[in-house]
């Protein structure tokens, strides 16, 4: 009888701390290069910036304080964005340091047919702070 309770302790403890694995570092930045994106598709520049480090900035020296005003400026301008994502690479530079770097697809219109569009590829940085990856870098050009 005892045996049988220690199993069935092991077990459900072994069970608990299975659902509590960290999860990958890959799949972290993702879902917040996914949010920043759905942030720009629904014209939502807060939900975007709570992704950037307050020390962001750009090769130019730009802040996220002009990536808030370059994202208003482009929804006056356009009804709808778009974003489509390819070729994410994400490698860890150390414990606290990441990059990742893909390809976008931005498209623009005042309906439902895009009327303007560009490719970049984009260069990040990412930074972990207080428990949390944020942006603190990023570059992008025209290929």
């Amino acid at each position: 009888m005892k045996q049988t309770l220690v199993l069935l302790l092991l077990l459900l403890l072994g069970t608990m701390f299975s659902g509590c694995e960290e999860t990958p570092l890959e799949e972290l930045i993702s879902q917040h290069i996914d949010a920043i994106t759905e942030g720009i598709e629904t014209g939502k520049p807060d939900l975007v910036l709570e992704h950037f480090d307050e020390g962001f900035s750009t090769p130019s020296g730009q802040d996220r304080h002009w990536v808030k005003r370059i994202m208003l400026a482009q929804m006056l301008r356009k009804q709808t964005i778009h974003v489509v994502l390819t070729n994410l690479t994400i490698e860890s530079r150390d414990d606290f340091t990441t990059d990742a770097s893909f390809n976008v697809l931005l498209t623009g219109s005042q309906g439902l047919i895009p009327r303007e569009g560009a490719i970049y590829q984009v260069e990040t940085q990412w930074r972990l702070q207080d428990g949390d990856w944020l942006v603190n870098y990023a570059s992008w050009r025209k290929p």
